[in-house]
């Protein structure tokens, strides 16, 4: 330890600052649909009891994506040759930052996305300066409807019943949501007697249209 004459510490000899630069990470869903974009959200939080100087974020667009966009609640982001580098500036202790990065999910699989964090203050906790977040693309699902239907009598007569059977399914690996089929009959004048379902409910107006919604 250096002492100066009257027994005080050198200034070369006082503890340099440090900082502490974390970064994490988290998502907006997982898995993803191909197709859909979706959003990494980085966050670097210094943890230090010093101010961290001229932060940098980086992070090498992934695989299997496409870039979209990207911002940060402080500082900049530009996308360079596939490498996304947001500049933070200068970070007091317990300041922090969110960079959103919007990412478009290319093929189905694993989407593996790394973040790291520099500064020129000295970090006393490297450890924590790189995130990675590793997460699942699916292919996108969709329902597919069929429309079928028949009548009986197949010739009738003016003034008998004639009744429709119309057969709706779904053939799609999806749920479909909120259903609904609409009748509507042309030609000759006709009177709606009754419209029933076995599943949602269905109802006939006074023009004759038929609407049936079955969840």
């Amino acid at each position: 330890r250096a002492l100066l004459a009257d027994g005080q510490a050198s200034p070369l000899a006082r503890k340099r600052p440090t900082c502490d630069i974390g970064v994490s990470q988290s998502v907006s869903s997982d898995p993803v649909t191909v197709g859909y974009t979706f959003e990494y959200y980085i966050i670097v939080l210094n943890h230090g009891a010093s101010t961290a100087a001229e932060v940098v974020v980086r992070d090498s667009i992934p695989a299997g994506t496409f870039f979209q966009y990207a911002f940060s609640t402080r500082g900049a982001c530009t996308d360079t040759t596939g490498v996304l580098v947001c500049s933070l500036g200068s970070m007091a202790p317990g300041d922090s930052a969110v960079i959103t990065l919007g990412l478009y999910p290319l093929t189905p699989g694993t989407i593996v996305n790394t973040a790291s964090g520099v500064t020129s203050t000295i970090d006393s906790n490297l450890a924590n300066n790189s995130f990675t977040r590793t997460i699942t693309a699916v292919a996108p699902q969709a329902a597919d409807l069929t429309v079928r239907q028949g009548h009986v009598p197949d010739s009738p007569v003016a003034g008998d019943n004639l009744a429709y059977t119309i057969n709706v399914s779904n053939q799609g690996p999806t749920e479909a949501a909120d259903v609904t089929m609409g009748q509507q009959l042309y030609g000759l004048p006709y009177t709606v007697v009754s419209a029933s379902t076995n599943r949602g409910t269905c109802s006939a107006d006074s023009g004759g249209s038929i609407l049936c919604a079955f969840g």
